[in-house]
């Protein structure tokens, strides 16, 4: 990986970035997405059923029960876009 960092920049090297950063940033990005719903649900008081992040499918999926208003629910499901932005 060395190699990688040191100049000049190559198409091969490029490419080995872009996968690093897809197969590597990705599955984090997906678990800090749902990480934030489900601490909107957790402070609405709602339970976790499943935490479910998959790093082979890039994609997520939190279970939960609970009785929400319309703007809690709301809330929650912006808290997604709000744990992807801060990762």
């Amino acid at each position: 990986w060395p190699s990688v960092r040191e100049e000049p920049l190559t198409q091969r090297k490029k490419y080995l970035a872009e996968q690093a950063s897809f197969y590597l940033a990705v599955p984090v990005g997906v678990f800090f997405h749902e990480l934030g719903h489900a601490i909107a649900v957790k402070l609405y008081g709602g339970e976790i059923i499943s935490f479910l992040s998959s790093y082979r499918f890039f994609w997520g999926e939190v279970v939960h029960r609970g009785v929400y208003t319309p703007a809690e629910r709301w809330l929650i499901s912006l808290a997604g876009t709000l744990g992807s932005l801060l990762f």
